[in-house]
C-alpha cells in the first residue's frame, strides 16, 4: 500500500538587517506573503523577515516546488537589492512519507538553499 504525500504548505523565508519587505512587494507586485511579516528597527537598524506564498492553483496544477524554484531564481537580483541576506524553504507535509521526484529535487537543487521538512501529525 502505498501512502502518498498531503503538502500542507511550502513557504520561503526571507530576511535581512536592512530589509524591507514593504519595499520587496514595490519590486515584485504578484508576490504573496503569509501573515507572518516582521519590520522592525531595533537599535537603530531595520530588521525585515517575510514569509512568502505559493500561489493555490500551482499546488493545483501539482508544481508547487517548481515554480518556487523558478521564483526564487528569477528574483534573487530583486531579492539582494532589496537587502535579502537569508533565504531558506519550509515544506510542510502529513499523511505518511513526503517523495520528492526527481524534476522536485532538481528544483530544490537549483535554488541551493536550505530546505526545512517539517511533518504535522494529527
Amino acid at each position: 500500500m502505498e501512502v502518498k504525500k498531503t503538502v500542507v504548505k511550502i513557504t520561503c523565508e526571507l530576511s535581512g538587517k536592512n530589509f524591507s519587505p514593504k519595499k520587496l512587494k514595490e519590486d515584485i507586485n504578484d508576490i504573496e506573503y503569509d501573515n507572518y511579516v516582521i519590520e522592525d528597527e531595533p537599535f537603530g537598524s531595520k530588521n525585515g523577515f517575510c514569509s512568502v506564498m505559493i500561489p493555490d492553483r500551482f499546488y493545483l496544477e501539482g508544481d508547487p516546488i517548481g515554480w518556487l524554484a523558478d521564483f526564487v531564481v528569477k528574483n534573487k537580483k530583486i531579492f539582494d537589492k532589496n537587502g535579502v541576506e537569508d533565504i531558506s524553504i519550509d515544506i510542510f507535509w502529513r499523511n505518511g512519507e513526503i517523495f520528492f521526484t526527481k524534476e522536485e529535487m532538481k528544483s530544490l537543487a537549483r535554488m541551493k538553499l536550505d530546505v526545512s521538512l517539517s511533518y504535522y501529525i494529527y
